[in-house]
């Protein structure tokens, strides 16, 4: 729920999508030698030319691609898009560029877009730097590269690596734990204490990005040796193990070069990595899931169907979804590539079965919900949902609240620890002010949203990128009769600024809780620049990722980074994911402007409190208050943004006095 300027990846074609899974992981085991011997079924040209794809006769951009080189200094990956989208007229269809190099390459649709980028780009004047444009080579079949590399290194003297790992002596079963569930065979107590250490190095780092950031000032950081916030002992997770309410299985081959075998993969088809492990002992997963995934696996193998290859683009089975509920909700969701059946009476004959194979009389874990997802990976368009059985949603209870889950919405997939989560962040939106309004981005089905709305009372506006997502999450607020939310379907970077306009509140929490990726930089641009955003609470599930959109938030004012900075107070790690190295984490940030002001203001010069009441008027100092205190009051007033009105700034000083 990670938008990710994201580094595109400029692979022959685009890898895989990797599965909501593994998206957790970061081990991964590296030399699969006995995997290597089963991949057998691809042709020689597939298994030692990294440029066989380009005799497939298939449709590929890397045959229209071209270098940039001489790019100025300090680019972005979104700056240099940007710039680029705006120079050529388009959109390119794939871009390889990362900041601090000066080169980038571009991978456009068709030869007429590369005659105009070579046109157009080249010999283009960018700050004082003039940029060059030529043709580039096609890229190699990043598993074909890998294969290679493999092969070399087996043929060095093996005296001079030693492995971690003996993978020739461990069974598969053994090998995919390391892969699906790291931290599998530490103790659940050991494991917090790795993810304490982990959180509190990452505070470390960004304590010390922002203490050598010179558009940072440093005067709210504390003394040398503390970190940057306060950070709370870790929040344990209720379940440690069938925790997961959504699992993604690939659809491969097996290590015995056995077809359809529904699991995960070992590695990364970019690691060279095609082989599929079934998940029968991965104790993160749900009982129903695996169930399912076995059952589906068998059916797979009776039907005259292989599995899709990521490196031909040829075969049909791509991806199974599990989604389970504590009410007994089991959604499925199986990914087929629509090129591979194209006569209707056979693909309608397909679903006949499939239908009959998820809800048969004797079927021991039944589905209520069936949906076929079509996607072509090597396009890399947008999933299209059908359903072909049951519901279209599954219900979820959340803190004494039900809420309905779309076949794409986000939800966390620890529902126990899910509940710490949102009502931690409930406790942090606690607030004496009552005009406060709490803003709630990439809010999903509205679980936060509606959690603090219903026990807080508070007025909530949710927004949120997925039509589906918020279909639910209005729906969700009229089911549990939540009458102050409102929910909008958008892209945050485009909706939030009207919105903040629209809805003319002065006391605002934000919680963002954005992709793994983090915040985009528009998003960031309008939390900075609107003034009556008060505090955010940031919720991250990939906390080293989330610091630059930190310390963006805490930098100095300037033409770039409109209104007051933030400052970071404390955080809390919550442990949403027991088995692996990540937790949630979340941290709580403050303008700076209003109390930074104050705290300098502590020991003004003293001041008569009859010369004070005569100067501002006896009716601007409220009572409780003396007349320093409306000294800084008064010099409060000259700092604020301007656009609010006299009257409106006063009010709102005097209650962050308070």
């Amino acid at each position: 729920m990670a938008e990710n300027i994201d580094k595109v990846k400029y692979d022959v074609n685009d890898s895989e999508k990797l599965n909501d899974l593994t998206c957790e992981q970061t081990d991964t085991l590296g030399n699969l030698k006995k995997e290597e011997k089963k991949e057998s079924n691809l042709n020689l040209d597939e298994l030692t030319d990294e440029y066989h794809y380009l005799k497939s006769g298939e449709y590929t951009s890397e045959i229209f691609k071209v270098v940039v080189h001489n790019i100025p200094d300090k680019i972005s990956f979104g700056r240099f898009r940007e710039t680029v989208i705006k120079v050529l007229g388009f959109t390119p269809h794939k871009t390889k560029y990362h900041k601090n190099q000066d080169y980038a390459f571009l991978a456009l649709k068709n030869e007429e877009e590369r005659q105009v980028a070579l046109e157009k780009l080249n010999n283009f004047k960018w700050k004082n730097k003039v940029l060059t444009v030529k043709k580039a080579a096609p890229s190699g079949d990043p598993l074909v590269i890998e294969r290679k590399r493999k092969a070399a290194d087996a043929s060095r003297d093996s005296s001079s690596k030693k492995s971690k790992v003996d993978e020739d002596e461990i069974s598969f079963d053994e090998r995919i734990f390391h892969v699906v569930c790291p931290y599998w065979n530490y103790t659940y107590e050991e494991q917090i204490k790795l993810k304490e250490k982990n959180i509190t190095d990452i505070i470390k780092k960004l304590t010390k990005s922002l203490k050598n950031d010179k558009n940072v000032d440093c005067s709210w950081l504390p003394s040398k040796e503390n970190l940057c916030l306060e950070i709370l002992p870790i929040i344990k997770s209720p379940v440690t193990s069938h925790y997961r309410n959504k699992v993604e299985f690939t659809i491969g081959k097996g290590p015995d070069g056995v077809d359809n075998m529904v699991g995960f993969r070992l590695g990364s088809y970019k690691a060279g990595s095609l082989i599929i492990v079934e998940p029968t002992k991965c104790a993160n997963c749900s009982c129903e899931a695996i169930a399912i995934a076995k059952d589906f696996s068998e059916f797979l193998r009776t039907l005259p169907y292989s599995s899709f290859c990521v490196s031909t683009h040829v075969g049909l089975w791509q991806q199974l979804t599990v989604r389970t509920s504590s009410s007994s909700d089991i959604m499925a969701i199986i990914q087929l590539n629509p090129q591979a059946i194209c006569k209707k009476e056979e693909y309608d004959e397909l679903i006949l079965k499939l239908r009959k194979h998820f809800t048969g009389e004797f079927r021991s874990v039944k589905v209520t919900s069936l949906y076929i997802s079509s996607s072509s990976q090597k396009n890399n368009n947008i999933d299209t949902f059908k359903l072909i059985y049951g519901s279209e949603h599954i219900t979820e209870s959340l803190l004494g609240l039900n809420f309905r889950i779309s076949v794409d919405a986000f939800f966390q997939v620890n529902k126990p620890a899910a509940e710490i989560l949102y009502k931690t962040i409930s406790e942090w939106c606690e607030t004496s002010l009552n005009d406060a309004l709490i803003l709630d981005l990439c809010c999903g089905t509205g679980t936060i949203g509606i959690c603090i709305a219903k026990n807080k009372r508070l007025p909530v506006v949710g927004i949120e990128i997925c039509i589906q997502a918020v279909q639910d999450a209005n729906f969700n607020s009229a089911a549990n009769g939540v009458t102050n939310a409102k929910f909008i379907c958008g892209a945050a970077e485009k909706v939030l600024h009207n919105e903040i306009n629209r809805i003319n509140a002065k006391n605002i929490i934000a919680i963002v809780d954005p992709p793994r990726a983090g915040l985009h930089k528009d998003v960031l641009k309008c939390l900075r620049s609107c003034a009556a955003i008060k505090k955010i609470i940031f919720v991250s599930c990939s906390p080293k990722q989330a610091a630059d959109n930190l310390i963006f938030l805490c930098q100095k004012q300037s033409k770039r980074r409109a209104g007051k900075p933030f400052k970071t107070k404390r955080a809390v790690p919550i442990d949403l994911f027991p088995m692996t190295p990540h937790c949630e984490l979340i941290v709580e940030l403050e303008r700076v402007n209003d109390t930074s002001s104050i705290n300098k203001l502590q020991n003004p010069t003293p001041t008569n409190d009859s010369k004070v009441k005569s100067d501002l008027g006896n009716d601007k100092i409220p009572a409780g208050m003396n007349a320093d205190n409306a000294v800084s009051v008064s010099m409060e007033l000259n700092v604020l943004e301007c656009g609010v009105s006299e009257e409106i700034k006063t009010c709102s000083i005097i209650n962050t006095v308070v």
